[in-house]
């Protein structure tokens, strides 16, 4: 992975991202160094989402962790997006046409929704608000840019290919 200074991640200098000589990496050390009040124990530390969604370092649901690697995981995503913006690529989300194109053509070849979950990494119940699959919900119109194209990563099987056309936990 490239290592960009605070001067390629704000060459105006007017994010107040660190010193220009300093990489991201030293400045995030510098700023989210462990903080011994705010202690951070389990599993789940360390991600945008924790920071954002909870729980915190307690433990406590509806509340974001502000523990030292959850504050360098929300550094890291804000950084991130910033340079994205700044160079034009930045898609949070997209139209779910694609993938729900994708979707049904997969289904039209028979292969189950448990199946594409399991080999695209996203999680069933998004593939069903994509496809529209649960009644009383509708048909989502945007998704991640990173579901879009983990779902489009899946192949359409060429001739019946059992290992696609089965879920994991199908019985036989």
């Amino acid at each position: 992975m490239q290592r960009l200074t605070a001067v390629e991640l704000d060459p105006e200098g007017t994010l107040g991202i660190g010193f220009p000589d300093e990489s991201w990496d030293e400045y995030a050390d510098r700023c989210f160094t462990h903080d011994d009040t705010q202690p951070c124990s389990g599993d789940g530390h360390g991600t945008f989402s924790r920071y954002v969604r909870g729980p915190d370092e307690g433990g406590v649901q509806g509340k974001g962790c502000r523990c030292a690697r959850c504050r360098r995981a929300n550094a890291d995503q804000c950084a991130r997006r910033k340079a994205g913006i700044r160079a034009g690529t930045w898609r949070p989300y997209v139209d779910a046409g694609p993938a729900r194109a994708h979707l049904e053509q997969l289904a039209a070849r028979g292969v189950l929704l448990s199946a594409v979950a399991r080999q695209s990494g996203v999680h069933l119940s998004v593939l069903y608000m994509l496809t529209a699959s649960i009644p009383s919900r509708p048909q989502v119109k945007r998704v991640t840019s990173r579901t879009e194209a983990a779902v489009l990563a899946v192949p359409l099987p060429q001739e019946q290919e059992p290992s696609l056309l089965k879920s994991s936990n199908a019985v036989d």
